[in-house]
């Protein structure tokens, strides 16, 4: 009897998101136990397997020239989204080995920068420049970052890569930046400061908003009326114009030193506030940056627990 493509497909994702349901809660009791057997770890492999039959048997079949629903492509593609997210989280954990857990000795990572920048710690050391560092990302702390192995992420022009020993033990550690997040909403000072940031971006919006609709409408004038209008009146409404645009530049580079500003304080407060837990830096295992990348990053607080061995 033939099979309907519909339910193979459908069989296969649901095959997948179990998969994925394990996979995490394997992940969630390693996060607790570090790393403690027990038996999940059969049936995760075992759901991995059957998950990846029911792919490949859904492939198949798409490759014959089935039609995919759209309830089963959006199954497929949360599968898939999870699965990744789950594969880079073990990943992770896999490549730091025993490193950056609890009561861990030390261990070592890498620290990709400029090469320019590169030469000059190997020469003093590390030293904090939360400036330059992720100076526009405020959900991290403020430290010195590092990822598990030597893969190229997409930062520097002329990158480096330094292989550092790590001699911090304590970490909090998260899957990606929304549990990160989660944990940080507990404290009532990140929360404020996160609200008044987004009043201020809301501010900055309506208000550049007002100034490019004031050139649109100025601009259309010219446009609607150009043989109606002498050309001292078409100079006058451009200088107009060019007036506006100069106001919306130098407001625009107001917004973002005042960003900088805030966002520097959020990521003080970041690191205060996990300080205070006993931690001694922050362990992201999948990290979604720029440019699609996919890391493990670790930020730890104290410049002087990091101590870089060479340049690979």
């Amino acid at each position: 009897m033939r099979k309907d493509s519909s339910l193979w497909l459908t069989l296969g994702a649901v095959a997948a998101l179990s998969a994925v349901s394990e996979a995490r809660r394997r992940s969630a009791r390693g996060s607790a136990g570090e790393g403690s057997e027990d038996g999940s770890t059969p049936m995760a492999r075992s759901n991995l397997l059957a998950a990846r039959e029911s792919a490949e048997i859904a492939l198949e079949q798409v490759g014959r020239g089935a039609e995919v629903p759209a309830w089963a492509a959006d199954r497929i593609s949360r599968a898939d989204q999870h699965l990744d997210d789950v594969a880079g989280y073990l990943r992770g954990r896999a490549r730091f080995g025993s490193g950056a857990r609890k009561g861990s000795s030390a261990f070592e990572a890498y620290h990709q920068t400029e090469r320019e920048t590169a030469d000059k710690i190997m020469r003093q050391g590390f030293r904090l420049a939360p400036s330059r560092a992720a100076s526009l990302d405020d959900e991290m702390p403020i430290g010195i970052f590092l990822k598990p192995d030597e893969d190229w992420i997409m930062i520097a022009s002329d990158p480096a890569q330094i292989l550092v020993q790590v001699n911090a033990r304590r970490f909090a550690r998260f899957r990606d930046r929304r549990e990160f997040q989660t944990y940080m909403k507990s404290d009532p000072i990140y929360k404020n400061m996160k609200i008044e940031m987004e009043r201020i971006e809301k501010d900055q919006e309506e208000k550049s908003k007002k100034i490019i609709d004031d050139i649109e409408k100025i601009q259309k004038k010219i446009n609607e009326h150009r043989d109606e209008l002498e050309n001292w009146q078409i100079f006058s409404l451009s200088v107009q114009i060019q007036r506006k645009a100069e106001e919306l530049n130098r407001m625009h580079s107001a917004f973002i030193d005042k960003m900088k500003e805030k966002i520097f304080e959020i990521r003080k407060e970041i690191t205060r506030f996990i300080e205070a837990e006993g931690y001694e830096g922050v362990v992201v295992y999948t990290d979604h940056g720029s440019h699609g990348r996919v890391v493990t990053t670790t930020v730890v607080f104290d410049p002087s627990k990091v101590i870089p061995k060479r340049i690979e």
